[in-house]
């Protein structure tokens, strides 16, 4: 879905090179590649393999954005990965972190469909604007919410809630209830 949406781009008014990170079934990775043939992309995506530590750092550096079109994403590490860089994120619904990702303003969350990401990476790449901001405060976010302090404070809760035989709800951690999709 990302590389359809990435080729109905009028690449004369945004540019765009996509980097794919990570390895996965070789069967697919050809799939994508024969895809991205098929589209004439090949000039505008690469494939990077697995990468971690400092190359992972200097790739989200180079960043303008992060995306995940995802139908079911658990906790998505790489997306707060993406925030912890500064870098603005595009998810969509199925990615469990997406609506303290619109709470923070750290990013958009769109339709999981071409159109809807389309216009999400559209917006994203013509405003670096509004790039920076949701970048800062999707930093801020990160930042904050997984900072050593912040993790123990959230254990100590966890803790005591086993101890005291309570519940415990994450929703002490700011999260939000209703958040608007861009359709």
């Amino acid at each position: 879905m990302l590389i359809k949406a990435l080729s109905l781009i009028n690449t004369n008014c945004l540019d765009f090179h996509l980097l794919i990170a990570g390895d996965g079934e070789l069967d697919y990775i050809d799939y994508l590649k024969q895809l991205i043939n098929s589209l004439k992309l090949n000039n505008r995506v690469t494939f990077t393999g697995f990468v971690q530590n400092e190359q992972k750092n200097l790739l989200l550096q180079g960043a303008d954005l992060f995306v995940l079109p995802s139908v079911s994403e658990n906790f998505s590490i790489a997306t707060a990965e993406a925030m912890t860089a500064g870098k603005p994120v595009i998810v969509t619904p199925g990615v469990q972190l997406a609506p303290e990702i619109i709470a923070a303003n750290a990013g958009l969350m769109v339709e999981r469909n071409i159109d809807a990401l389309l216009r999400g990476i559209s917006k994203l790449l013509s405003s670096p604007k509004l790039r920076e901001e949701l970048g800062n405060n999707g930093f801020n976010w990160a930042s904050n919410r997984y900072c050593p302090n912040q993790i123990a404070i959230n254990l100590n809760h966890i803790y005591k809630a086993i101890i005291n035989k309570s519940s415990y709800c994450e929703s002490s951690i700011s999260q939000v209830q209703e958040y608007e999709m861009l359709k």
